[in-house]
């Protein structure tokens, strides 16, 4: 382990026992082409270990913006033996930087730091923490190859894992995490990757003349629709006018007889879709049931295991977005209730909080008011409305009642498997 603790000790010290004097010279050259970006950002958060060596060259190309330098090298240190996940930011509530939710313009990864972007969490949390549109920097100044033969060399068996992903790979894990158009430079004497989080009013979904059927009745027909991130849309009709197998169809659930259906820059049945599937919430019409003695806890908790992954324990990180997720449907306080024993009402909040805990982009909301009282009706359908507004998730949401109209951004009217956008709640016919 001396050796091991040596090299993680060096990087912090800013990789000079690795790297030739010329570093500062060769990560100007790097940064060079995304100058622009860095001239626009006003708040950058740096991360990587041994930080500082890339500050003074970001500042030549940002005088003006406010850096926020973050250190993980004493995480590395912790977590080597253990082989534990990465997890991103762990350090940042210790040392008390202003790291917070869509807070930065542009974060620059840099030292060891890439070498940790497909450990669980570390994109994610990277992405959290961007504004709408801003952008993420992966930068190497020498080659991948070189970087990982050193790692290999220095500490074999603590991080033979940890080797800097190719450019491919580095391209999948972006798009997985929700970036949008990454650009990789996996050049023989550098190493950079940019992509950049949506911005709002870009597509969340994309319907192209779809049709669906079951059998040879057709349940949506020639069906196109837009939804942009960032928006709450309602779908509403008559019960059997397509609504419900539309949500399906978007989750890949029904399989498209015709038409093109892109969600979350993914085509549905395409290769990646699988990309964008753990990034969509779904809160079905008929909530599974059975007499299964699970607490509310437990059952908000199986939102974040799908993305754990079979057989892994939750994280420290995964059971605080479940607490986040209850008290943000106001049902702390039902935490330790079995989830059979709940009103209607009460399963629905738990069944769109094991949702959030998926920290999803997209949530996909199929009558979630229908077995509540007026008065319940309103408040849920507020609060899926604060949802969108203060945490930027877009919704799509299947209803028939009009108060849930009057919170949409704007509305399709379904009608015999067919759809078109209305300009007001009159036209629904029940206002």
């Amino acid at each position: 382990m001396n050796a091991q603790r040596e090299f993680f000790e060096s990087l912090a010290t800013g990789w000079d026992a690795l790297q030739p004097p010329e570093r500062g010279e060769k990560l100007r050259g790097v940064l060079a082409p995304f100058a622009p970006l860095l001239r626009e950002a006003r708040r950058v958060l740096e991360i990587g270990t041994g930080t500082g060596a890339l500050l003074p060259i970001a500042r030549e190309y940002a005088p003006h913006a406010r850096f926020v330098s973050l250190d993980l090298a004493q995480a590395m240190l912790a977590r080597a033996a253990a082989r534990a996940p990465f997890a991103a930011f762990a350090q940042a509530d210790a040392q008390g930087l202003p790291v917070r939710a869509a807070s930065f313009d542009l974060v620059v990864c840099h030292g060891s730091f890439p070498h940790f972007v497909d450990k669980p969490g570390a994109l994610a949390e990277i992405k959290r923490v961007l504004k709408p549109g801003a952008s993420v920097l992966i930068a190497h100044e020498i080659g991948r190859e070189q970087i990982n033969a050193i790692h290999r060399q220095a500490a074999a068996t603590v991080i033979h894992d940890h080797l800097l992903p190719s450019g491919e790979e580095t391209r999948a894990l972006l798009t997985a995490a929700g970036f949008v158009d990454p650009r990789v430079d996996d050049a023989p004497e550098h190493y950079c990757a940019q992509a950049r989080v949506p911005a709002r009013g870009e597509h969340a979904l994309v319907a192209e003349n779809i049709s669906t059927r079951y059998g040879d009745v057709f349940a949506l027909r020639d069906v196109s629709l837009t939804v942009q991130r960032g928006e709450m849309i309602g779908l509403f009709g008559a019960n059997g006018a397509g609504k419900s197998t539309f949500l399906k169809a978007a989750l890949g659930l029904v399989p498209l007889a015709a038409g093109t259906l892109t969600v979350l820059g993914n085509v549905v049945g395409g290769a990646r879709y699988h990309h964008a599937r753990p990034r969509i919430g779904y809160v079905p019409q008929k909530l599974p049931g059975g007499r299964f003695p699970v607490t509310v806890r437990d059952a908000v908790a199986m939102g974040r295991y799908g993305l754990a992954g079979m057989g892994r324990a939750l994280t420290a990180r995964d059971h605080a977005l479940v607490v986040s997720a209850l008290e943000q449907m106001r049902i702390g306080d039902l935490a330790s209730r079995l989830a059979q024993n709940l009103s209607g009402g009460q399963a629905q909040r738990v069944a769109i909080a094991r949702a959030l805990a998926q920290e999803p982009e997209l949530l996909l909301l199929d009558e979630p008011t229908a077995s509540l009282d007026r008065a319940g009706q309103v408040e849920l359908a507020r609060q899926v409305q604060q949802l969108n507004r203060e945490r930027g998730i877009t919704v799509v949401i299947v209803s028939h009642n009009v108060e849930v109209a009057r919170l949409c951004q704007r509305l399709y009217l379904f009608d015999a498997g067919q759809a078109c956008a209305i300009d007001s709640i009159a036209e629904l016919g029940y206002a």
